[in-house]
């Protein structure tokens, strides 16, 4: 299929014409054309337009550490500018939602662990496919005598038969053993957690989030009966269940609307957005929740009033978010987020990105679906269910595409061959597991697996003991917003020339 052939095909493809000139004058400088980028799941690529407009601020404005609290300081408007349009991108304001700004997700994961009030009777719930970073949470669930929960998806989330099995419900995986034993009876108000990615990072499988969060959210002020999600502990007036979302693949493609979905936690990290800068990332909080949160833990510059060296009963925490915020925030990084999302914000959208995005991965994924050895053996096997029944119970897919190949024979070939033969044809791909444990054993099978290859880690990057029986891991695909039709075809076709080798 040519390019006029895929644009007719494919009308919502390019942002009305404009991708090639997008192309030109954002990347071209400094991303060659004869490569194809596909790891935006691991990071997306910045733009020549953000580059310009925020060294240039640097070069032109005198910036004043915010601490100063000087009435006309350049710097604190700018970051309240920045942190309203951040805000905004999730369709509310500074009067509902705060933002502390942290290193990556995986910090605002940590931070908001040590801040949340967990205890004896606290419950930690999480959806399987949650990355790393959501899972590490337990730990300090843990060490305050809480359980823990994992929450899995119905059976045909993994099953690649078209099947009309009426039963969506979600399912309880497994529940540590401390759920039973502290089953004491208490009229203390304690606080549970639930967590979800909004995209998990293995597939781009993006769940019904109105029938996971929709149950939390409404229990704040009503008593559900039948509770729909098979937690332990469920929602009264002593057990107060809060939420959060990791959007950090999310937003790459998607916008989060906390109108819609007002949870009381988001995290996410920017250069999974557009690329540019790394090192810094957000806990966002609703304002109602940080009233019960953990601000004695620790204070430092910028989150006290007045303490007394002598006297450690008096310490005076500023109020609402500066409690938690201590010491400099990386104003000058902060201010580079605003450009980031000029480009989003004037001149794509968010919805466009979308339209665009999926374009490129239906065509893709159908493209490789063709591919066939001269012995009829297809080549590609991907991780995912793409059907009606999905679509109709509210699933839908990111896009990305997880995928192993065979080989002539039947057997998988090499994670680590394939990323080397990607490689060298100047194709950039993602293999292993992704950071999401839970949703590689689900979908690869391979608990037992999974076991021996830690076991035999140090033989992980040599592609010659792979026996080709099983997949120890699986390679991914990621579109973005710059990715044209022309390269996904030249990554096609390299699939096709390499088929029977």
């Amino acid at each position: 299929m040519d390019k006029q052939e895929f644009i007719a095909a494919h009308p919502e493809y390019g942002y009305n014409g404009t991708i090639d000139e997008l192309y030109k004058n954002e990347f071209s400088n400094h991303y060659p054309s004869d490569r194809i980028y596909l790891d935006h799941a691991g990071t997306t690529l910045y733009t020549q337009s953000q580059l310009d407009a925020h060294f240039n601020q640097l070069r032109t404005l005198t910036l004043n550490n915010p601490h100063s609290e000087q009435e006309d300081s350049k710097s604190l408007l700018l970051i309240q500018e920045c942190i309203e349009l951040i805000l905004s991108i999730f369709d509310t304001s500074s009067r509902y939602y705060s933002i502390i700004f942290t290193l990556n997700t995986t910090h605002a994961c940590q931070l908001l662990s040590s801040l949340f009030p967990f205890s004896l009777k606290s419950e930690y719930a999480y959806m399987i496919d949650s990355h790393n970073s959501l899972i590490g949470i337990r730990q300090q669930v843990k060490l305050k005598g809480g359980s823990f929960s994992i929450i899995d998806y119905p059976s045909k989330i993994y099953n690649q038969e078209n099947n009309s099995d009426k039963d969506w419900s979600f399912r309880c995986a497994c529940r540590s053993s401390s759920c039973l034993s502290s089953d004491i009876e208490s009229n203390v108000p304690y606080y549970c957690l639930f967590a979800t990615p909004a995209e998990n990072n293995f597939n781009g499988l993006r769940p019904p989030l109105d029938k996971l969060l929709g149950p939390f959210i409404n229990a704040r002020e009503n008593q559900i009966e039948n509770f729909p999600i098979p937690i332990h502990r469920y929602p009264s007036k002593e057990c107060h269940w809060l939420t959060l979302v990791d959007c950090a693949k999310y937003l790459s493609t998607k916008s989060f609307s906390l109108s819609l979905y007002p949870v009381d936690f988001v995290v996410l990290s920017f250069y999974k957005i557009f690329g540019y800068p790394t090192g810094i990332g957000a806990l966002i909080i609703r304002n109602e929740s940080l009233k019960i949160l953990n601000k004695e833990n620790y204070f430092g510059g910028g989150s006290v009033e007045y303490i007394s060296p002598y006297d450690d009963s008096r310490v005076e925490y500023k109020s609402g978010i500066n409690a938690f915020i201590h010491g400099t925030i990386p104003f000058t990084t902060i201010l580079s987020i605003y450009d980031g999302f000029q480009l989003i914000t004037n001149k794509l959208s968010y919805k466009h990105i979308s339209l665009h995005t999926q374009c490129l991965i239906d065509y893709c994924r159908n493209e490789m679906l063709k591919l066939t050895y001269s012995n009829g053996q297809i080549l590609c096997l991907f991780y995912d269910v793409r059907n009606n029944f999905i679509y109709e119970n509210g699933y839908s897919y990111g896009p990305i595409l997880n995928f192993n190949l065979y080989n002539i024979h039947g057997q998988f070939l090499s994670c680590r061959l394939i990323q080397r033969i990607a490689a060298d044809h100047n194709i950039i791909l993602r293999v292993g597991t992704f950071c999401a444990p839970g949703a590689s054993q689900a979908y690869l099978v391979l608990p037992r697996l999974y076991e021996r290859l830690c076991e035999e880690k140090a033989n992980d990057n040599n592609e010659d003991d792979h026996d080709g029986d099983e997949a120890d891991s699986s390679n991914i695909a990621q579109h973005h917003r710059n990715l044209t039709s022309g390269k996904i075809s030249r990554k096609v076709n390299f699939h096709d020339i390499d088929c029977d080798k």
